[in-house]
């Protein structure tokens, strides 16, 4: 990895998603360890680093998940295969008050 983790991975899919602290989101195969996709990177200020929660999975296809920087954001990322694998942002919204206390239903 190209930096510290932020939080713990979290399988899903035939994978795990794992943050780092730098900002970007990887998604790894569970078999090998290689990219899966190119990974998830949200704007940064400078020096900035995030102390990301571990995903959660949406759906059963392992193809979205939502997670959140702890602070300000939480964003629905999803696997796109064209024109090569990526993760993208779906949508992103603010965690609003109380980022410790995010629940998703």
């Amino acid at each position: 990895m190209e930096g510290p983790l932020a939080s713990a991975a979290t399988p899903i899919g035939p994978g795990f998603v794992t943050p780092l602290k730098l900002g970007q989101v990887f998604y790894l195969s569970s078999v090998d360890g290689a990219r899966i996709a190119t990974p998830f990177q949200p704007r940064l200020e400078p020096q900035t680093t995030l102390e990301y929660k571990p995903a959660v999975a949406v759906g059963n296809d392992g193809r979205q998940f939502v997670i959140t920087d702890g602070r300000q954001k939480v964003y629905l990322v999803a696997l796109n295969d064209k024109p090569t694998p990526h993760l993208e942002e779906v949508k992103q919204g603010d965690v609003g008050p109380a980022p410790d206390r995010i629940f998703l239903s």
